[in-house]
Parts: C-alpha cells; sequence; structure tokens
C-alpha cells in the first residue's frame, strides 16, 4: 500500500488523532510539515484541497482536510468497519459517542479562543468549572463506567478521539494551573492509557517526537505530560 501523506504543523496537535487511526489500523503515512508559509504564502490554496486546511490527507489523486473525516477514511481504506462500531447500531452509538466528544472539545476551544477576554487562563477555569464541558465529561465517564471500551469490546473511533480530546485538554488545563475533569476519574484516566498502548498507536508515540503542545503559544509554560 502507497503511503498517504498527512500534512500538518511541526506538532502533534489536531493531526494525532487521524495518526492514532492510520497507526492503529496499519495504513502507512508520511508526514509533509508546514510552516508559517502555509498561511503567508498561500500555500494552503495551492494543493487543490476543497476546504483548504490542516490536517490534510492526500493519497494519489484523492484529497481531503478535517479529522474526523480523515479517521473515517482511514477505516474505509483498511477495509475495517469494527473501528466504527461493526453493525449499524454500534455504528450509530460511535456517532453518537463522537458528538458528544466533539461537543466537550468544542466547548473548550471556544472558551480558549474567545475574542471577548483575553485572560485565556479565567476563561479555562470558568469553561473548566462550569457548563456542558465537566457535565459532558462526567456523562462519559459514567457511559464508559468499568468496561474498557465506549462500544462493545473492541477499540472504536470513539476510544481514539476521546483519548485525544482527554490528552490534549487535559495538558492545557494542568498546565494553565487549572483542576482538569478529566482527571477526576479514574476510568478516563485509564482508558487514555490504555489507548495509547493499543499495537501501532503505541508504536507510533515512541516513534513521533513532536510536542503535542508546543510552548510559548499559551501565555504558560507547558507541562512536560
Amino acid at each position: 500500500m502507497t503511503p498517504i501523506t498527512i500534512g500538518y504543523w511541526d506538532t502533534k496537535g489536531g493531526a494525532e488523532y487521524p495518526k492514532w487511526v492510520a497507526s492503529y489500523l496499519g495504513v502507512p503515512f508520511i508526514e509533509k510539515i508546514h510552516n508559517q508559509d502555509w498561511i503567508e504564502k498561500g500555500e494552503k490554496f495551492s494543493l487543490g484541497l476543497d476546504f483548504p486546511n490542516l490536517p490534510y490527507l492526500i493519497d494519489g489523486d484523492f484529497k481531503m482536510c478535517e479529522s474526523q473525516a480523515m479517521a473515517y477514511y482511514f477505516a474505509a481504506k483498511a477495509n475495517n468497519t469494527e473501528i466504527l462500531g461493526g453493525d449499524l447500531f454500534g455504528q450509530a452509538k460511535v456517532r453518537q459517542i463522537l458528538d458528544v466528544a466533539c461537543d466537550v472539545n468544542s466547548a473548550f476551544q471556544k472558551a480558549l479562543w474567545s475574542p471577548q477576554n483575553t485572560d485565556i487562563v479565567s476563561n479555562i477555569k470558568k469553561v473548566v468549572s462550569e457548563g456542558a464541558f465537566p457535565e459532558k465529561i462526567e456523562l462519559l465517564s459514567r457511559y464508559l463506567g468499568d468496561r474498557k471500551y465506549f462500544v462493545d469490546d473492541k477499540p472504536t473511533l470513539a476510544d481514539l478521539f476521546i483519548a485525544d480530546v482527554n490528552q490534549i485538554l487535559s495538558l492545557l488545563i494542568r498546565s494553565s494551573g487549572n483542576e482538569c475533569p478529566f482527571r477526576k476519574h479514574d476510568n478516563l484516566t485509564n482508558h487514555l492509557r490504555m489507548v495509547r498502548g493499543l499495537p501501532g498507536i503505541a508504536e507510533w508515540i515512541e516513534k513521533d517526537k513532536k510536542l503535542l503542545i508546543p510552548d510559548g503559544v499559551f501565555p504558560f509554560p507547558i507541562l512536560d505530560s
């Protein structure tokens, strides 16, 4: 199988989830690292992408963006329906959980980049202590319970995406000096550890030395882990 190109910044960030999916499924890929030329010199408009953005993938003549869509493409490329949830019932459950996790991520990102208040630390403190963000994390923890996976007995896109959201947002929240709602739930902490240890994903994490979140982007130092 010819390796697929995944384009992103020189950091893990939003490309980590689709890379986890590809790594777990054994879909080979190579990385194209972009710098500010992506914006300043208009590289984003030179690749023939329908919706120019990072991350993106290029597989021969096929090109697409958006992390969630890329994850589904890798599942199709590997001809693997188990990671989608198996039957239609399981796939609907996975989609439901993905939507909840996307709501969690969106609530945090909205607060993080809000133009209404430049005090990012205060924004983070507010979003992690009230509203949809902590409430939906609580619901995810309750739904997972003492099970290993969110749907049935095998990893799905829901597991990989929630684990990725968990690791990125937990690092940002703790680095800002705030208490992380994810860390209040042992099952979500154990779930993240389990996903990071899955075949393919563990090897990718060991190989990839890029930072999850670069220092200097936010007004506080990023913790080591």
